[in-house]
């Protein structure tokens, strides 16, 4: 755990000596800027998480479907119900995309 390297000890969160006072007694303020920048890419990748979900959810259930033409085996046409809502949610998407894999916290989501 990164706290625990920037404490310089294992914090046990289990431990029932682990309390508030405990903190308070080993100054842990004092490591208050370093803990709150874990704290922000903590955030910062769980909002990308969160985005890539949302993009994977969007795109489940819109009932499209790859039609190949009678005369030609060449190529794919892409069907379904409301193409111009997946041609607007597939450039969406590739800007979003793009997006979270330019993001400076994304190597922890990548997996």
């Amino acid at each position: 755990m990164e706290v625990n390297a920037i404490v310089g000890q294992e914090l046990d969160l289990q431990d029932p000596e682990f309390t508030l006072q405990y903190l308070i007694d080993m100054d842990i303020k004092r490591f208050k800027e370093d803990i709150g920048e874990i704290q922000t890419k903590a955030q910062r990748e769980h909002e990308l998480q969160e985005a890539f979900e949302k993009v994977n959810e969007e795109w489940k259930g819109l009932g499209i479907e790859l039609v190949r033409p009678k005369d030609r085996d060449d190529y794919w046409i892409l069907s379904g119900p409301n193409i111009e809502e997946v041609r607007e949610l597939l450039e969406d998407t590739m800007v979003r995309i793009s997006n979270i894999q330019n993001a400076k916290y994304v190597d922890q989501i990548k997996d």
